[in-house]
């Protein structure tokens, strides 16, 4: 698989950038949803999202969620 994450000289080329990413963890019948999503401020960081906190991740979670 590939990166998701363009270097800055490149990002021209891309009409779309990669905001977010939900997760659905559990089972179909219950679970729970997840985001991990951009920093704001630096779009190189990443952080998870769920209903009790929010949590600076590194890309390579990203990149493992089962989306």
């Amino acid at each position: 698989g590939g990166s998701f994450v363009a270097e800055r000289r490149e990002s021209a080329r891309y009409k779309y950038q990669l905001r977010a990413v939900s997760e659905h963890r559990g089972v179909p019948q219950s679970g729970h949803f997840v985001t991990y999503r951009r920093g704001i401020e630096d779009q190189y960081t990443w952080h998870l999202t769920n209903d009790a906190k929010v949590e600076r991740v590194p890309y390579s979670q990203v990149a493992a969620a089962q989306a």
